[in-house]
């Protein structure tokens, strides 16, 4: 039995030691003022908390890192065959929205897919150029 407890801490403390190294490596951001980033997130207007806490989520990440200029698209419920639902009552709506507001982000970047397909395939489109 003693055998098999020192290979264990010994790959503990190999595994901690790289988890530590790539922590200081994610330090460094690969992102520059000129890279674009556009996001279009899944969802839908009856979202699970996942979808609808990972929304903001991303966008604080992308804040915190000072690229809300960089986001040049967001379109959310991109599930197009789904109901509308009005956006009082529709959490990714909520989600986003919020999110864009709190984190300082353009509004007139952020497209509710499954109220406005065209406009969010349309500005997706002239960005790509």
């Amino acid at each position: 039995m003693k055998k098999r407890k020192y290979p264990v801490v010994l790959i503990a403390a190999v595994f901690s030691g790289a988890i530590h190294f790539d922590a200081l490596e994610a330090a460094v951001s690969p992102w520059t003022s000129s890279n674009r980033i556009a996001i279009s997130a899944d969802g839908c207007p009856d979202a699970d908390a996942d979808d609808t806490g990972a929304t903001p989520f991303t966008l604080a990440v992308l804040a915190k890192a000072g690229l809300q200029n960089n986001l040049v698209h967001y379109d959310f419920n991109n599930f197009l065959e789904y109901k509308k639902i009005d956006p009082g009552n529709n959490r990714m709506w909520l989600s986003a929205m919020g999110g864009q507001s709190r984190w300082g982000f353009d509004s007139s970047r952020f497209f509710d897919a499954a109220i406005d397909p065209n406009g969010a395939v349309a500005h997706l489109t002239a960005e790509r150029l």
